[in-house]
């Protein structure tokens, strides 16, 4: 012990009791009272903050910032950032967790959650094993996206019969419509009429769009931007 650091096997405990429990954990940084206090044999951890990654004894990988980070997990490859972030998950592996209280109440794996309060649909959530991710709330983009449709990205082109195409579309239910008052951007303002032919109206008329024209993206859906193959 020198002062109040303990260097173990290019292990660094910054305060006097961090990783107070530790036998043969390597490559670990642990700064804060109790910071990775059980932890025996779990490698390569970055605990910053009182009681982060306390309860940690063989995990390895994880990186826990701010007070009570962590503090119960004694998984692997987690990242949670924030006071008591990814506090409620106890045995889960590869899960990120960002904001103050953010993350599930109960373990889970391969998971995503941006929130600052705990909650099992967190306002941003993904799941990195079946590259998902889902917006709990509204998504407004003021610049515009964008998605490369140049000709030089493109092969493999087969002429199509134009009034067969013509024919499929007139089938369709197009309709004009708005925005609701509280889009306001430049580019949508609220009372400007559009014409709909299937991006803005749901399942339905893209469900409709597909079953007719044969155009689709991965789920079977049409995409915006000749993202599905119809620009």
């Amino acid at each position: 012990m020198i002062a109040n650091h303990f260097i173990i096997l290019s292990t660094l405990f910054l305060v006097k009791i961090a990783g107070h429990d530790n036998i043969s954990g390597s490559w670990n940084s642990f700064f804060g009272f109790e910071g990775g206090g059980l932890n025996r044999m779990g490698n390569s951890n970055s605990f910053f903050g009182d009681n982060a990654g306390y309860e940690n004894t063989v995990g390895k990988q994880n990186s826990f910032f701010g007070r009570s980070a962590g503090s119960n997990n004694e998984g692997s490859a987690n990242s949670f950032f924030g006071y008591r972030a990814g506090y409620g998950i106890y045995s889960g592996d590869s899960v990120i967790c960002i904001g103050a209280n953010s993350g599930p109440s109960s373990s889970v794996n391969n998971r995503l959650y941006i929130d600052v309060q705990v909650s099992d649909d967190s306002l941003i959530y993904g799941e990195f094993d079946n590259d998902f991710v889902r917006i709990n709330g509204t998504f407004e983009v003021t610049a515009g996206l964008t998605n490369p449709s140049s000709i030089t990205l493109k092969e493999n082109f087969v002429p199509v019969d134009r009034m067969e195409v013509l024919n499929k579309i007139t089938q369709l239910d197009i309709q004009e419509w708005s925005y609701k008052g509280r889009f306001t951007c430049a580019a949508h303002r609220s009372g400007s009429r559009r014409l709909l032919y299937c991006l803005s109206s749901g399942p339905r008329i893209e469900h409709d769009f597909y079953h007719r024209c044969r155009w689709s993206g991965p789920s079977g859906y049409s995409s915006p931007k000749g993202t599905g193959g119809k620009s």
